[in-house]
């Protein structure tokens, strides 16, 4: 029995590797389109991608476990079907029961190995990530400078600069057009649009810094209502970013202790807890689809008998879309209080479970 076990194991684990690396690359290459535009516009250098990339992927590969268990049952008990190994076992003795034992310790194994990763491991690599973005959002608000061009700054500022020295940085014959009219004296100038000239100016990375310069303000007729001239202003584009964002961490840059800690004082003042409910309890329910994909998989690759690596893959697909949708609809349910925010993350693995069980218990009359 013990020889059985390896075999089956040895036969799963090249599909559940194969699968788990092209899942991750196929959501790291569409991360990668996504983030495309944001990196070239801020100059990003290959290795702050890589960060990027690195610290992406471990949330990810939370994500591709339980799926590539799916994979790796689907496609070795096909192949066994299409080999006529399973025949060969049940004439020796062997019930379809038996043949299954591995492949659920297998995603019982699989199950434990994604709690620890999505608990211990990911909330800091998130956390990281969403730092890092910060960070480069920061260091590099401002788009390729380029002559005669015209250009948006994160606050809604335009510009244009008619020459640029790229070996100085420095930048010559400068326009801004702020449609707020908080870029000179502030809320102290009102709410009208300015209109900034700057003989010279340079980007430290965070600042603006335009020299020798005037500042018209508009009133609301679009009349001049304010003219001043200035030696040095300093736009501060850097705070601006960092004021955008909330340093308090997301549920998901959390461990599930400290999701505990964050429901209870939640409670305690009051404030809505779902969001943080649901993440606490997905914290465990999607590691566990490892072990409810194997327990679902198995009986229905045995019961119908699907041969062949391309019927796995197939019938993998379809219910892998089956499963997130289902999950994803569950906690967004729970999200917004249509159903309790213990359920959403667990609904999907009753169900599926449930199903599974019974096919279990039914596998050799099935089949």
């Amino acid at each position: 029995m013990a020889r059985l076990d390896r075999y089956l194991l040895r036969e799963m684990l090249p599909p559940f590797f194969l699968a788990i690396a092209l899942l991750s690359l196929y959501i790291l290459l569409n991360l990668l389109v996504i983030l495309s535009d944001f990196m070239l516009d801020r100059n990003v250098s290959w290795l702050d991608l890589l960060r990027v990339l690195l610290y992406r992927l471990p949330e990810l590969i939370v994500l591709a476990l339980p799926i590539s268990v799916l994979f790796a049952v689907f496609l070795s008990l096909g192949r066994l079907n299409h080999d006529r190994e399973l025949i060969a076992l049940q004439a020796s003795g062997f019930s379809l029961k038996r043949v299954i034992v591995p492949v659920l310790a297998f995603g019982l194994v699989v199950s434990g190995a994604t709690f620890v990763l999505n608990d211990q491991v990911t909330p800091w690599a998130t956390q990281q990530y969403q730092r890092l973005l910060r960070q480069l959002l920061v260091r590099g608000a401002a788009p390729q400078i380029q002559e005669n061009t015209v250009f948006k700054d994160p606050s809604n500022r335009i510009f244009y600069v008619r020459r640029y020295h790229r070996e100085t940085q420095t930048m010559q014959d400068v326009l801004v057009f702020d449609p707020q009219g908080q870029t000179y004296l502030g809320e102290l100038a009102g709410p009208f649009p300015q209109l900034l000239s700057a003989k010279a100016g340079s980007w430290d990375a965070v600042n603006w810094v335009l020299r020798e310069g005037a500042v018209h303000q508009f009133d609301e007729q679009g009349d001049l209502g304010y003219k001043a001239d200035f030696d040095v202003l300093t736009i501060k584009v850097g705070d601006a970013i960092q004021n955008l964002f909330v340093e308090q961490r997301l549920p998901r840059e959390m461990t599930r202790a400290e999701l505990n800690a964050r429901i209870q004082t939640f409670q305690r003042s009051g404030q809505p807890v779902s969001e943080l409910v649901v993440e606490f309890h997905a914290k465990i329910a999607v590691p566990l689809g490892a072990l409810v994909y194997a327990l679902f998989a198995a009986p229905v690759s045995l019961s119908f008998g699907f041969r062949g690596r391309a019927a796995g893959i197939i019938v993998s697909i379809l219910l892998t879309g089956m499963f997130q949708g289902a999950m994803f609809y569950a906690q967004t349910l729970s999200r917004r209080d249509l159903l309790p925010a213990e359920w959403g993350p667990w609904l999907p693995n009753l169900v599926f479970g449930a199903l599974g069980l019974v096919l279990v218990l039914n596998v050799d009359r099935l089949s």
